[in-house]
């Protein structure tokens, strides 16, 4: 499983947005591993638990610790360009990061327990709210941020986003070495 992020690519030249696009093609993939898992409830055979551990170890460590502070970045922005914090889009996507985080909490209380009927509900909910998600913010959020927000605060954007990158790459290599 190849877990793609914005840190793969030449970001200090990509538009903002487009590092959370690639972003979100990176949870997509992961999320396409985990349904093609999944089919082991059909087919009545041992689930790949490392699938999912490796999926919820992505979540965990790049979309909780830099994707998500790349978009609270970009919400922020969007606020003070007049969206409404408490009722608007940007408060929709906000308790839907926490949904989602529930859901993978449901998944690996699941797993600890050996589950399998609460495994694939968990697994069922959690690809079902992230696909949504992610249809939200790159078909509505994303365009609207286009509209609403100035130059200088995508240039400001694509600087921290760069910056999130870097720094969770050079974490991830510095854990890499020490497991060696």
């Amino acid at each position: 499983m190849n877990f793609t992020s914005s840190a793969g690519s030449d970001a200090s030249a990509a538009h903002p947005l487009d590092m959370l696009a690639q972003d979100h093609r990176g949870t997509l993939e992961v999320l396409e591993e985990v349904e093609k898992e999944s089919t082991a409830f059909a087919e009545n055979r041992p689930l790949r638990m490392e699938v999912l551990q490796r999926a919820l170890h992505h979540c965990d460590t790049y979309e909780e610790q830099v994707h998500h502070r790349k978009e609270e970045a970009l919400f922020v922005a969007l606020e003070a360009a007049g969206l409404d914090p408490v009722s608007g889009p940007t408060a929709v996507l906000r308790a839907e990061h926490a949904k989602n985080a529930r859901w993978r909490e449901r998944l690996r209380k699941a797993m600890e327990a050996n589950d399998r009927l609460r495994m694939q509900a968990a697994i069922i909910g959690f690809i079902d709210e992230q696909r949504q998600h992610i249809l939200k913010e790159n078909q509505i959020v994303f365009p609207l941020a286009r509209k609403l927000l100035s130059d200088d605060t995508f240039r400001s954007l694509r600087q921290s986003f760069a910056l999130a990158d870097a720094r969770y790459e050079a974490e991830q290599a510095a854990v890499r070495k020490r497991a060696e």
